[in-house]
């Protein structure tokens, strides 16, 4: 007979694999298009799997050095995307400093938590899971959060466990993205001066 402990654990095994599949879906369906399609897909995918009530991805801008939201899906979606924010503040600056997750339950209790900000955007959240997203060659490159799970009070460790799993697949694929997106945009400034040169050959 099974117990809790092992459907828990087929559970988390099967949510992963649904995770896998999406994450590997959205990086096949990104190339060679835009990053901000891969980051939407990875934001609603977190949604769907954790049945959380909001759910964002925070790239770090390494000029700025800010946290910069780049997705938002939830009540404050529109709002938050583009807004940035130091990286050592709130929640998910701790989480990008320190590099480790982080799940809390009543978030008016937790100091690291940025009241105010909240309140700006109109959506204070009662629960997070943060977690970071760390590249292939061990850089924090940004932060993601779940928020409000929608038939519990809080979430748990299973749940910190999957998120893990989610955010090094989808630190990878983003990392994939983004590199391709400098080898683009690198093409492109090198073409720009020949393409210059043949209008003024023509001319």
């Amino acid at each position: 007979m099974k117990t809790n402990d092992d459907m828990n654990e087929e559970k988390l095994s099967e949510q992963l694999q649904r995770l896998l599949m999406s994450i590997e879906a959205s990086g096949r369906a990104i190339l060679p298009k835009s990053n901000d399609v891969l980051l939407k897909s990875i934001v609603e995918a977190a949604a769907k799997i954790f049945g959380a009530a909001a759910a964002s991805l925070l790239l770090v801008n390494e000029e700025e050095e800010m946290l910069e939201f780049k997705v938002a899906f939830g009540p404050a979606d529109r709002d938050l995307v583009g807004t940035k924010f130091p990286m050592d503040k709130g929640i998910a600056g701790y989480v990008f400093m320190t590099g480790m997750p982080i799940a809390t339950s009543n978030v008016q209790e937790d100091k690291r938590f940025n009241q105010d900000f909240a309140k700006s955007t109109g959506y204070v959240p009662n629960s997070i899971l943060a977690t970071p997203l760390i590249s292939t060659d061990d850089r924090v490159i940004g932060v993601m959060e779940v928020l409000d799970k929608i038939d519990e009070s809080s979430f748990n460790m299973h749940d910190m466990e999957l998120m893990g799993l989610f955010a090094q697949q989808a630190a990878m694929a983003i990392d994939q993205s983004q590199q391709i997106d400098e080898i683009q945009n690198s093409m492109a400034r090198l073409e720009a001066p020949r393409q210059s040169g043949q209008i003024e050959t023509l001319a």
